[in-house]
């Protein structure tokens, strides 16, 4: 017979797999296109639930940033980027972009697990937490409601979550993409 203990513990074993799940989607969708990062602008940080602890991983930090990218259009592992020819192109022919970046991390990094748990969100929303944490669900978690029982937290994870397209709408702590055609203002 099973213990309470003993499906506690095969819950938890199903969250993390569904995580790990979610991270290699995220790694094998980001390795069919080549480009790199050119600088990370934090915006802001701040304390996640101030004075709330979660387990070995102690206190969280709430990370808000853009990533700046550039890529090559003459890469032939970008030509499926669409409409990346028509892009404006800096002095060395790159085309950038860029996306917002937000994370929740333990203050310590040294207290966490080394990992991160990266989820590329469908029109900027952030369902990690909603699935794993049975949180309530937010664009920018700040309650405990909103962050859910911690379990991801209580790991010592880091969790991410940056934008993929540029068709997110345009609401407070919805993460976005940011191509040249916005950011030179023709958008």
């Amino acid at each position: 017979m099973r213990t309470a203990r003993t499906i506690e513990q095969g819950i938890k074993l199903v969250r993390l797999l569904e995580s790990v799940r979610f991270a290699a989607l995220a790694v094998l969708l980001g390795a069919a296109a080549e480009g790199r990062v050119e600088r990370v602008e934090i915006l802001s940080r701040s304390d996640l639930l101030v004075s709330k602890s979660f387990g070995l991983a102690g206190p969280y930090e709430k990370i808000i940033a853009r990533v700046h990218f550039k890529v090559r259009p003459d890469n032939p592992h970008n030509k499926q980027i669409v409409d990346l020819e028509k892009a404006p192109r800096d002095g060395s022919g790159e085309v950038e972009f860029s996306a917002d970046l937000y994370l929740l991390r333990p203050k310590e990094a040294n207290r966490g697990n080394g990992a991160l748990l990266l989820e590329i969100p469908n029109r900027g929303g952030k369902g990690i937490l909603r699935i794993i944490n049975r949180a309530s669900g937010s664009a920018d978690p700040s309650t405990g409601a909103e962050v859910g029982d911690g379990f991801l937290m209580r790991q010592g994870f880091t969790i991410g979550w940056v934008r993929a397209g540029s068709d997110a709408p345009r609401r407070a702590a919805r993460t976005r993409q940011r191509g040249p055609s916005e950011r030179l203002g023709s958008r």
